[in-house]
Formats: C-alpha cells, sequence, structure tokens
C-alpha cells in the first residue's frame, strides 16, 4: 500500500551517515567517562520519519546508585558529551540533557543498567518495579530489535506518517495520540500498515492487543496494548478516546478511498459555515517557566471547568477545543447552542403535598406557581450572557482554575465578533479536525 509514499519515507544516505555519526561520537564520550552507553528509540531501529531526526542515548548506572547520584552525575556525564553545543536540562521523571546537532535534537539520558531487570536476555520481561518510567526502553529496544522484521519498518514509518497527518501522532498531553514504541507494536502484531487499518476499523472500545499473551491483569482504557517487556502497563495508556477515534474512523475512510489525498489527510478551515455558529474565543497569555506538558494538560483542566460551568448555568457548549503556542498565548475556543438566555430561569420546588417543605420554599421564593404536582419559582437569573457568565467565573475570589492559568486569566479577553475569530487558524484548524 503506498510504495511511493514508502520510498519518500526513506533517508538519504547522506541523512543515515549524519545520524551515525552523530550517535557514535556522543557514545564515543559517555563511555571515555567510564558509561556504557546505546542508542534508543526510532534512530537505533530506522523506523524514523526523515522529516524529524532526533536520537536518545541512554547511559547505565549499577543497581547501587542512589536516585540522586544519578541525577546529579548524569547531566554531568550528559553536559560534558555534549560540550559546546549549548546543552540544557530537561525534566521528565528525572533531569536528562538535551542539545541540537547539525539540526538533529539529541537526548542524552541515564538510567539504570537493564541488566537488573532481566531473568531472560533472549525475552526481556520486567521482573521487578521500575524505579523510573526510563528503565523501560532499553527493554523496549532490546525486544524489537529481536521481534521487528526489516521489512515491517518501512510499513511503521508509514503508519506514523499517517497517524502524523491526521493528528494523532505522539503521546504527549498537547496530542494524547499514538506513540512510536506502539506504532511499532501494532505492525509487529498485524504484519503492515494495511493490515492495521483493517484490523483498526474493527476495533470495539477497550480492545486488547497482548502480543506476548501476559494478559491477567484488566485495563478500562479506550485502546489496551499489554506492553510486551511488563505486563502490569498498558502501553496506550496516554491515548484519548477521541485520537482513538479519529484513528478507527479515518481508517475505515482511507480503506475504502486508498489515495494519495485521504492518505494526506489536510485540514480545511470552513469560514462560511463558522459565521453560522455561535463561538467564543478564550485567549489569555501562556503561564511563565511551564513546560509545555504542564501548560497542555492544565489549558484541557481549564477547558472542561469551563464548559461544565456554562453548562451548568445552561449555556450548552457543544463542542469546544484548547490550543498554545507554548511560548506567549493560550486560547479555549467554545462553540455554543446559544449565548443569550432569559431573564429569569425556572426554579423547581417540592410537590405541594409536602406542606413544610411547600412552606419553605414559599417562604424563600416569589413569582411560585405550580406545575403538575410540584412547586415552580421563577428567579432572576445570575448570567444572561455566556460571555458574562465565562467573566464572572475567572473574576470570582476561588474560582476552580488550575494552578499554573490562576495569573493568565486575570488577563484573558472573551471574543465573539466573528472576523476576529478567523484571525486565529492554529486554533480553528484544530477545531475543524474530525
Amino acid at each position: 500500500m503506498f510504495p511511493e509514499i514508502k520510498k519518500q519515507l526513506e533517508p538519504k544516505e547522506k541523512t543515515r551517515e549524519k545520524i551515525e555519526k552523530v550517535k557514535q561520537g556522543i557514545i564515543q564520550k559517555i563511555e571515555q567517562q567510564g558509561y556504557k552507553a546505546e542508542p534508543m528509540g526510532s534512530t537505533a531501529r530506522n523506523t524514523y520519519l526523515p522529516e524529524k531526526l532526533d536520537i536518545d542515548i541512554f547511559f547505565y548506572f549499577s543497581e547501587n546508585t542512589t536516585e540522586k547520584e544519578l541525577e546529579e552525575k548524569g547531566i554531568k556525564v550528559g553536559k560534558k558529551a555534549l560540550k559546546g553545543q549549548n546543552p540544557t536540562t530537561h525534566y521528565a521523571d528525572h533531569p536528562y540533557v538535551k542539545a541540537e546537532i547539525n539540526g538533529i535534537d539529541v537526548d542524552i539520558v541515564p538510567c539504570y543498567d537493564p541488566e537488573k531487570y532481566l531473568k531472560d536476555k533472549e525475552k526481556p520481561i520486567l521482573t521487578q518495579e521500575p524505579r523510573s518510567a526510563v528503565d523501560r526502553t532499553p527493554l523496549h529496544n532490546h525486544y524489537l530489535n529481536q521481534n521487528l522484521k526489516e521489512e515491517q519498518k518501512p510499513e511503521v514509518k508509514l503508519l506514523k506518517k499517517y497517524l502524523h497527518n491526521i493528528h494523532c501522532y505522539g503521546a504527549e498531553e498537547k496530542t494524547r495520540g499514538f506513540s512510536g514504541y506502539i506504532t511499532e507494536l501494532l505492525i509487529l502484531k498485524h504484519g503492515s500498515f494495511k493490515k492495521t487499518l483493517e484490523a483498526a476499523s474493527e476495533w470495539k472500545r477497550n480492545h486488547k492487543i497482548d502480543i506476548e499473551n501476559h494478559g491477567e491483569k484488566k485495563f478500562n482504557d479506550p485502546l489496551v496494548i499489554i506492553d510486551p517487556v511488563d505486563p502490569t502497563r498498558n502501553a496506550a495508556a496516554a491515548l484519548s478516546e477521541e485520537k482513538l477515534g479519529t484513528f478507527i474512523v479515518k481508517s475505515r475512510e482511507l480503506l475504502k478511498n486508498p489515495t494519495k489525498e485521504k492518505y494526506r489527510s489536510k485540514t480545511k478551515i470552513n469560514m462560511q459555515k463558522l459565521e453560522q455558529k455561535n463561538l467564543i474565543l478564550l485567549k489569555l497569555p501562556y503561564p511563565k517557566e511551564t513546560v509545555p506538558e504542564i501548560g497542555w494538560s492544565q489549558l484541557r483542566k481549564l477547558e472542561n471547568k469551563i464548559t461544565k460551568e456554562l453548562d451548568q448555568q445552561e449555556f450548552k457548549v457543544y463542542r469546544s477545543t484548547h490550543w498554545t503556542d507554548e511560548d506567549k498565548e493560550a486560547q479555549i475556543l467554545l462553540e455554543m447552542r446559544n449565548t443569550k438566555l432569559p431573564k429569569h430561569e425556572k426554579h423547581m420546588g417540592p410537590p405541594f403535598y409536602k406542606k413544610e417543605h411547600a412552606e419553605k420554599f414559599i417562604e424563600k421564593n416569589q413569582d411560585i406557581y405550580i406545575q403538575g404536582k410540584r412547586l415552580q419559582a421563577s428567579r432572576k437569573r445570575k448570567n444572561t450572557t455566556a460571555k458574562k457568565a465565562i467573566k464572572t467565573y475567572l473574576e470570582s475570589e476561588e474560582p476552580e482554575v488550575p494552578s499554573r492559568y490562576r495569573e493568565p486569566v486575570k488577563k484573558a479577553k472573551i471574543i465573539q465578533k466573528t472576523r476576529k475569530i478567523k484571525k486565529n487558524k492554529p486554533i480553528l484548524k484544530k477545531y475543524s479536525r474530525l
């Protein structure tokens, strides 16, 4: 399927040589400091996309190394290996060092020697809880090197590129899609890109893939892929319901019409349709000194809280999404059923048969009437426009706003004019996707 695209996804010899030169140079510098180092990830297994080059180098500490020592020495070794390349320290489970060399992103990651986890080197399986999440990575690398066939690697690239085209590639909070590791496991399981699409088009929620037949533990995630090296872990746990749904629906579409246009799946913004909708755009500053993973996660939570607040006040939100440039600005886009409501709202009371409750209700309310067997009251509404409801919520003394956005929401702009909303292409593209 798509042999011409497969050919395009193969890197040029010059690119291969550049990757190998950078990789070996760094490994040599780490080994000169007395540590064993190995390349990991897609560039180590030749399953990478040529337009996105990154190299992961892991180096190992013995089991008796404390976590503090691993962190401190890990940074020191990484920075020395990347000397002259402007290395920076980043944080996941524990610190790692990052730099860019000749257009290639390089990560140097310390971890515990995988030997401590192995019973059988031919079949790597965790025998104890890893001290950090990255300790699994060498085992993943070992497992895929043993099991993924050479003829399957172009199929992995075809799947990765397709997932990228439909905005479902990447397990980070920004995307909440399919990780590179999952794509390789899917091809390993099904054999090819086409067969993976055929399988996905039939998936039901909580579909389970267990390549090594480990599976005793139950998971309630949208998709379950038992990690071949860790039977207690769902490798697809970060995948959102929406991204799984997009992949399933798009798989069915591509199988029905296997054209390059469907494979590329470009997003188009229909400006005319936007004018027919009730849209509200919330723009606020991106929180200072906030890593993208937290910035995206808390922005999603803020979107959910605002949506819930509006729904409770009877402003029905049909659809919403969020976006940030991870630097200066964050945005939330809401599509509303209604942005205005009557001045008064209906307040349901107790059945009139219940004397005590009925009398208390009458004391507390005005404009009372009976509907069916219940007392009802007409109350003045607190907010008659969605814009005011959002503003009131964000300006309240203790709004349920995620910590990083408590200051930025004070400078939030609430925009309703379609001509102004139309200028914000990144979030409109995200909104316009399936």
